[in-house]
């Protein structure tokens, strides 16, 4: 039974120091890899949102439908200004 109970082991105040500044540095390490981590990250991300704002233009869709809309989009407003034209030679009119 003499085995089981030891007494707790005692360290100098320079060990406990040395402990403490071992560990602080390797905490220290961490962060700063961590950090760098990070900042890779950010970096990529970055890097990878430049890309597609390029891309856009080139990502514009220019097929048979694309035309389409677009002359349609045309006739519209072609239409607009023709009713435009019209309510305004009423009003003259009506005067």
């Amino acid at each position: 039974m003499a085995s089981l109970l030891k007494c707790p082991q005692r360290f100098t105040h320079e060990e406990w120091t040395f402990s403490n500044n071992v560990k602080y540095r390797s905490a220290e390490k961490e962060r700063e890899f961590s950090q760098g981590l990070q900042n890779e990250c950010d970096r990529y991300m970055d890097e990878a949102e430049k890309r597609t704002d390029r891309r856009s233009g080139i990502d514009l869709v220019h097929d048979d439908a694309q035309k389409e809309l677009c002359k349609e989009v045309e006739v519209y407003k072609g239409v607009q200004a023709l009713l435009q034209k019209t309510l305004e030679q009423t009003k003259e009119q009506l005067r």
